[in-house]
C-alpha cells in the first residue's frame, strides 16, 4: 500500500512534468504578453486621427462583434467547467469529463473564444500590425489542445475518443 509521502511525491513528479513538457505556466503568460502587445499596438496604429472617425465603420463593427462572441463563448464555458477549470492542463481530483453545454458541440470552446477576443482587438482598431501580432497566439493554443488531449485521453480512455469523435476540436461542424 502507497503512503500519503509516496502519494505526495509522486504527484509532484507529475506536476513537474507537466510543467516542463508544456512549460506550465509559460503558455499562459506568453498569451498574456501577445494579447496585450498587440492591443498597445493595435491602439497606436489607431491614434492617427481620421476623418469622420466618430462613425463606426463595418469593420469595427465586425470586430465589436467578434469581441462580444468571443468574450460570451469564454465566459459560458468557464461557468460550465466551473471548479475543473486550471490555467494550466491537468487533471483535478474527482475530475469528470465535461460534456454538456458548448461542450456538447466543441472540445475547446475556451480557446475559441479566446481566438475571438485576440482578432477583435486590431479589427475593432482596423490595425493590420495588431492583427499579426494577434495572429501568434493561435500556433501556441494548437500546440496547447494537442497537449491538453493527450492528458484527457490518458485520463478518460475510450470515453473521451468517443467524445472526441462526436465533436469538433474548435470551429463547430468544421474543425
Amino acid at each position: 500500500m502507497r503512503s500519503d509521502r509516496d502519494l505526495t511525491d509522486t504527484l509532484r513528479r507529475t506536476k513537474a512534468e507537466e510543467e516542463k513538457s508544456t512549460g506550465g505556466w509559460l503558455l499562459p503568460v506568453l498569451g498574456r504578453i501577445v494579447f496585450v502587445g498587440g492591443t498597445i499596438i493595435s491602439a497606436l496604429d489607431h491614434a492617427n486621427p481620421r476623418p469622420g472617425s466618430c462613425t463606426l465603420t463595418a469593420f469595427e463593427i465586425l470586430g465589436i462583434a467578434l469581441f462580444i462572441a468571443g468574450l460570451s463563448l469564454y465566459i459560458f464555458a468557464r461557468l460550465t467547467l466551473g471548479r475543473l477549470f486550471s490555467e494550466t492542463v491537468r487533471i483535478k481530483p474527482k475530475h469528470v469529463l465535461i460534456t454538456k453545454g458548448l461542450y456538447r458541440i466543441i472540445r475547446h470552446p475556451i480557446y475559441l473564444g479566446e481566438i475571438l477576443l485576440y482578432i477583435s482587438i486590431p479589427v475593432i482598431f482596423s490595425s493590420l500590425y495588431g492583427l499579426v501580432i494577434m495572429l501568434t497566439i493561435i500556433p501556441m493554443l494548437l500546440f496547447r489542445i494537442r497537449y491538453e488531449e493527450k492528458v484527457l485521453s490518458s485520463k478518460f480512455g475510450l470515453e473521451y475518443v468517443e467524445y472526441a469523435r462526436k465533436t469538433k476540436k474548435l470551429i463547430p461542424y468544421i474543425y
